[in-house]
């Protein structure tokens, strides 16, 4: 039928030309912002599964920063242990020169200052040794460590295994040395065998930090290599190929122009019918 008050193919022109408009909008969106799924409406699934992915990766990351913090706090005691281990072999070494009976008394009382000094610099170094407020060679609390994205993955460290204070091998020398009797030599004789248990227990402060510490390491790069792979499956979700996106923007840009053309003609369609009264 022909007829001039309602212009069919105009409408439908107009309708598919209004289609490939909106799917060229959405294309354009996907090139510029370089992601497949701008809202909901691009991927409702994918979305949901690009957010719990996105969820995972931020925790990792933040796990990520945890272990290098907890890290640092395990390397700023076993640095004060290694410095509290330096201070008793001097003094160790003291102590063997002590028992030495060539020395005068002048000369023991140039050793036992010495020690007297070496005493105040464990007790120093040993309580102001501190990681963010966290007296690590003082306390006996407990540290949980956040290791993981999920509840339970955590590592601990019980500070009460490297509380200087409670090392009473060692304050049996420090008596000697408060008392002024650390540098007779027989009272240095003895302390060797003191000092030398409290080196076997600065020692096993040292490998249980090492175990430790490499625990958190073990961690750190399991940490890393979920995130990539985190990253990675949600990349693999949420960005754009270029190059299929590319070929579909070009097909629907020639689309809109054809179907411009289409309407231009389908306007002069009623004009034709002019013709049939003449």
């Amino acid at each position: 039928m022909l007829g001039i008050r309602t212009n069919i193919s105009a409408l439908k022109s107009i309708k598919l030309l209004g289609s490939t408009s909106m799917k060229l909008s959405g294309s354009v969106d996907h090139i510029s912002s370089g992601k497949r799924i701008n809202s909901a409406a691009d991927d409702g699934a994918g979305l949901s599964v690009s957010t719990r992915l996105k969820a995972a990766s931020t925790s990792l990351s933040q796990a990520h920063r945890n272990i290098n913090d907890a890290i640092g706090l395990v390397q700023t005691t076993e640095g004060t242990v290694e410095r509290l281990s330096s201070l008793v072999i001097r003094l160790r070494e003291l102590s063997v020169q002590a028992s030495n009976k060539t020395y005068t008394s002048d000369d023991r009382g140039a050793i036992l200052e010495e020690m007297t000094a070496i005493n105040a610099d464990w007790r120093r170094v040993s309580s102001s040794a501190e990681y963010n407020d966290v007296a690590v060679m003082t306390s006996n609390s407990t540290l949980s460590f956040q290791v993981g994205k999920d509840i339970g993955d955590t590592i601990s460290l019980d500070l009460s295994e490297f509380n200087i204070p409670s090392v009473s091998i060692f304050n049996v020398v420090g008596n000697t040395i408060i008392s002024g009797t650390s540098a007779r030599p027989s009272i240095a004789r003895r302390n060797l065998r003191a000092l030398d248990s409290t080196l076997d227990t600065l020692g096993n402060m040292r490998v249980k930090l090492g175990s430790t510490q490499n625990r958190l390491e073990t961690a750190l790069a399991l940490v890393g290599d979920e995130n990539n792979t985190m990253k990675l499956a949600r990349s693999r979700i949420l960005d754009v190929d270029y190059a299929s996106e590319t070929a579909s923007m070009t097909r629907l840009q020639i689309q809109q122009q054809v179907g411009i053309a289409s309407l231009s003609q389908a306007k002069n369609i009623p004009s034709n019918f002019m013709s049939l009264l003449n």
